[in-house]
């Protein structure tokens, strides 16, 4: 099989290996930005939280009456009050927490997100090349070829007369029957090496906004 002859190949091989590299590096960076996400969520299921914690504090609040003792009404909305205020507290750090954490998040889509992303496409991309011209070449010198030329012998059958007026009508007709015969047979085939890299986060900025927004970001870090 030509792919494993592929395999072998000294360039290819190397054209492999900087892929890898460059996914390694990549899903660093994706990790990275993962745990910041991770952080970002837990963060706003305690804002959650702590909102559920007030309303029910406010309903306490609302329920308490002044036709008993006074003074421990008074003490325990005190008390509620003072809870709720620590609640608020708590939701304004993990807000400002949130706020620096998306900030850092955009920060580093835009800027060593991209470039890894960048930089992995072009190293897939000349893999994908280089596998395709190494296959152009090497179809062509491979038994394939020479079972192409036995099934063309066959094709032209010179004892039909009248088929083909020259050798290019035959060549044509030729093509013209493999196309027909693989057309619905040809389909994209799975190589481990071609699978490609799980990509999570989109980047949304623009190419002309993109610096002004780096340059932001940077400045609110």
């Amino acid at each position: 099989m030509l792919l494993d002859k592929l395999r072998k190949d000294e360039q290819f091989k190397e054209l492999l290996a900087t892929v890898k590299q460059k996914e390694t590096f990549f899903y660093q960076i994706q990790d990275k930005i993962v745990d910041i996400q991770k952080t970002i969520d837990r963060n706003k299921n305690i804002i959650k939280a702590l909102d559920s914690d007030n309303e029910e504090l406010q309903q306490k609040i609302n329920d308490i009456t002044m036709s008993g003792d006074v003074i421990s009404s008074v003490s325990k909305i005190d008390e509620f009050t003072d809870s709720i205020v620590i609640n608020e507290k708590k939701q304004n750090a993990f807000k400002f927490a949130n706020s620096k954490l998306e900030k850092k998040k955009e920060y580093l889509l835009l800027t060593d997100y991209k470039k890894a992303d960048d930089d992995i496409r072009l190293a897939y991309s000349k893999l994908y090349k280089y596998g395709g011209d190494w296959m152009a070449e090497n179809i062509l010198s491979s038994e394939i070829m020479e079972d192409f030329n036995v099934f063309f012998s066959f094709f032209c059958n010179p004892y039909t007369p009248f088929r083909f007026k020259n050798s290019e009508e035959m060549k044509k007709g030729f093509i013209s029957k493999i196309n027909e015969l693989i057309i619905n047979g040809i389909e994209l085939a799975p190589v481990i090496e071609l699978t490609g890299y799980n990509k999570i986060f989109k980047i949304e900025a623009s190419v002309f906004n993109r610096e002004n927004k780096i340059n932001e970001l940077k400045e609110a870090l």
